[in-house]
């Protein structure tokens, strides 16, 4: 017996908090965010789950205050919005429409063909929960205590490690990779790019693949211009669970296997065992101007 014009906005946005509050035990101010977004997914609707996320945000916040941590690799915001992912997707599609830029906004909300093929980028800062379900998103193993767990946890804490997450143009986290930066010898080696299983059309992973290329090469622009030692070339590892993603990184060389890290050594009891899929194979995806592949 409740009319719609009495749900006010404040009056949902209580009920949603009461809602939570009962999925989990122990929510402060301060990890109501991790249980707001934890509570998202069936697959996280036991305790132990926050627990276990609210303890992994507790020592990464440790480390950022004893100096040893940084949200984020590079100062700037390395970020692509769905307006800029329109235009690069016209400049790599010749046969797009010119009038597409024009009617952007009509793309986005009609929910026109074009925008299945539209995604953008984005260098997500360790802070950020979405780290928590990013496996969930993306047909992952990398989840609180799944296999990839020890992956999640290196993300968030390890301080050269960071994720580039692909949206799609509903701003919903769709593919990512995690990057690892070696800072003295100035390469980067991406683990793999992990992708949603709803997302596997050639156009689509093509047009995954490419906004992956290009958010790479923004990380690394972005990077170079505040550091000395600059990075000279970058590789990507392949994963079993990306099939069609595989196949545009393996048309790249292939090149020797550079060290990166082994997340196994991040992974805690429950946990599964995942080293990384590039310890495997990695293929040049960027390298300085006139540098040879190696």
């Amino acid at each position: 017996g409740i009319y719609k014009e009495k749900w006010h906005a404040a009056t949902f946005e209580a009920i949603q908090q009461e809602l939570i509050s009962k999925v989990y035990i122990g929510i402060t101010t301060e990890t109501r965010p991790i249980a707001e977004e934890l509570a998202k997914y069936p697959q996280y609707k036991e305790q132990k789950f926050f627990d276990k996320a609210v303890e992994i945000d507790a020592e990464r916040k440790r480390l950022v205050a004893e100096g040893k941590l940084t949200d984020s690799l590079t100062q700037g915001v390395v970020r692509e919005d769905i307006v800029q992912a329109v235009e690069r997707y016209k400049k790599e599609t010749e046969e797009l429409s010119n009038s597409i830029l024009e009617n952007c906004q009509n793309v986005v909300e009609d929910g026109a063909d074009v925008g299945n093929y539209i995604f953008s980028y984005e260098m997500l800062p360790k802070s950020s929960v979405e780290i928590f379900s990013i496996g969930i998103l993306t047909s992952c193993c990398a989840k609180l205590f799944g296999a990839g767990a020890g992956a999640q946890r290196a993300t968030i804490i390890h301080p050269d490690l960071q994720p580039l997450v692909i949206r799609n143009r509903k701003g919903e986290i769709v593919a990512f990779s995690i990057l690892y930066v070696n800072r003295e010898k100035g390469y980067i080696v991406a683990n793999d790019v992990e992708v949603n299983k709803n997302y596997n059309g050639d156009k689509q992973t093509k047009a995954i693949y490419n906004a992956f290329k290009k958010g790479l090469e923004a990380f690394i622009h972005q990077y170079n211009s505040e550091n000395e030692k600059p990075i000279m070339v970058a590789k990507c590892g392949v994963s079993p669970n990306g099939p069609a993603i595989n196949e545009y990184i393996k048309k790249n060389p292939e090149g020797y296997i550079l060290q990166a890290v082994d997340f196994n050594e991040y992974q805690y009891a429950g946990a599964g065992n995942w080293p990384g899929d590039w310890q495997h194979h990695q293929y040049v995806i960027w390298c300085e101007e006139g540098r040879e592949f190696e």
